[in-house]
């Protein structure tokens, strides 16, 4: 009996809560209001039965011109990517209601695609459709001045946070903030290869391209990020983890602690740790490069986000001849 109370574990939570919790929260929040996004429509046509109630042709009906009527909420046109995100999310409802029909595939549906697809050409004439509002890159200048302002570097916790996250970021493609929120202690190793370097290898966890849910993939080569063997320490990643291993509670050494800690904010710094025995806040991790850029004054035109550092690797690996296919194993992207 011992044996067997270990080989089965009882079940914590039912089994379709279970399945719920594995789905994306981000997706499931935008699905949640884009449906409520055309609810709000069909009230408005007096029609009161919920999406998944409303026969096919119907609905194809009601999508047409729900496609070429809606706006934002300041009276603005979305952008044509954002319509087809609408679309995606109507379908995915229905899925999960067993709706008999697909919006994005059957023919029941044509006439919404179609719409979709005059719509967008019509936004696209209008200037739309160039990702205006898309993250950019961060260049070599501002990186030099976020170091000189002590925004990056060793000198103060908040520094330090600042470079170790965007090393993990440069140097292992990690995206936005899930990524970096999801990461532990023990996903980053210090190891020495057979020559004596020494780097830092990333094993990831759950990304936006790779999800666990088909267990063959995975990347086929774990990132690495080697020390340099000239040149500045607080710009060399591996030099930057091992300040921070040093600068953390012994209490978060764990492989299962959280890798970004919150910071103690302190005028002198050997009042108390650098760092508190909990996780960084999720929006103040979303938030580190615009902080960055807001406190160095950089051009509030310039639009730097979390996503800058990704976008920041990718033109400097090309740059230096990697191939396309190493760069899509550091990057994540499901192809060149």
């Amino acid at each position: 009996m011992a044996e067997q109370s270990r080989r089965f574990v009882s079940l914590d939570k039912p089994i379709d809560k279970f399945i719920e919790d594995q789905k994306n929260k981000n997706t499931l929040s935008k699905t949640r209001r884009d449906v409520s996004l055309l609810t709000e429509f069909l009230n408005s046509k007096n029609e009161s039965r919920r999406i998944e109630e409303i026969p096919p042709k119907e609905l194809d009906e009601y999508i047409n011109e729900f496609i070429v009527a809606v706006r934002r909420k300041d009276g603005e046109d979305f952008e044509p990517s954002s319509l087809r995100g609408l679309i995606c999310c109507f379908n995915r409802h229905l899925k999960a209601c067993k709706y008999p029909c697909s919006v994005i595939e059957d023919s029941q549906f044509e006439q919404a695609r179609q719409a979709l697809e005059a719509r967008s050409k019509e936004l696209k004439k209008d200037g739309k459709g160039n990702k205006p509002k898309a993250a950019e890159a961060i260049t070599d200048e501002e990186v030099n001045i976020l170091y000189n302002k002590q925004l990056l570097g060793i000198s103060n916790a908040e520094a330090l946070l600042n470079t170790m996250w965007f090393m993990n970021t440069k140097h292992f493609g990690l995206r936005g903030c899930d990524e970096h929120r999801r990461m532990k202690w023990g996903d980053v190793q210090l190891l020495t290869d057979v020559n004596g370097a020494e780097y830092l290898e990333y094993s990831e966890r759950q990304t936006k391209t790779r999800t666990g849910a088909e267990p063959r993939n995975v990347r086929a080569v774990k990132p690495k990020a080697y020390s340099f063997a000239n040149g500045s320490p607080d710009r060399d990643p591996v030099f930057i983890y091992k300040v921070y291993c040093e600068k953390r509670p012994s209490s978060m050494t764990d492989s299962d602690s959280p890798f970004y800690l919150g910071i103690n904010h302190t005028k002198n710094p050997t009042e108390k740790p650098w760092f508190k025995a909990s996780a960084m806040g999720v929006n103040k991790l979303n938030s580190l490069m615009k902080t960055m850029a807001d406190k160095a004054g950089f051009d509030e035109k310039r639009r730097l986000t979390n996503h800058s550092a990704r976008k920041t690797m990718i033109p400097k690996l090309n740059d230096n001849n990697i191939p396309p296919t190493h760069i899509m194993q550091l990057s994540g992207h499901r192809n060149a």
